[in-house]
């Protein structure tokens, strides 16, 4: 965990900073699979083995927003459920919690995701 991402690129960090500095912090909400391990703090990588128990959390200014658990590790399919639960508990842009922030995961990309989103009139992000 402690190792430079090796994906890193500056130019496209500082995008990143000047696009989402156009939202106000309550209408962020961050979404990213988690899981934990007794040996978390002594792990040398930021993955886990399949099998265990992952969790998905998506985080707003007010703290967890929503939170799922499930067996072995999200999927297109379960992750899409996630997500349209996720939903029912935002609002439609510009409203409080009307971003939702991901990371480029395949599963963050599943056919029907972002119009899932945009139908609800909330900013993929």
């Amino acid at each position: 965990i402690t190792k430079m991402a090796v994906e890193r690129n500056e130019a496209r960090r500082d995008e990143y900073f000047v696009e989402i500095g156009q939202y106000l912090p309550e209408q962020l909400v961050f979404v990213d699979e988690s899981a934990v391990d007794r040996r978390t703090p002594a792990r040398r990588f930021g993955w886990e083995r399949r099998g265990k128990r992952a969790r998905m959390h998506a985080l707003s200014l007010d703290g967890i927003l929503y939170s799922q658990i499930v067996e072995g590790s999200f999927n297109g399919e379960s992750f899409l459920g996630f997500v349209t639960n996720l939903l029912d508990r935002m609002e439609p842009y510009p409203g409080r919690n009307s971003v939702l922030v991901m990371d480029n995961c395949a599963i963050h990309k599943v056919d029907g995701i972002r119009e899932l989103v945009e139908e609800r009139y909330v900013i993929w992000f």
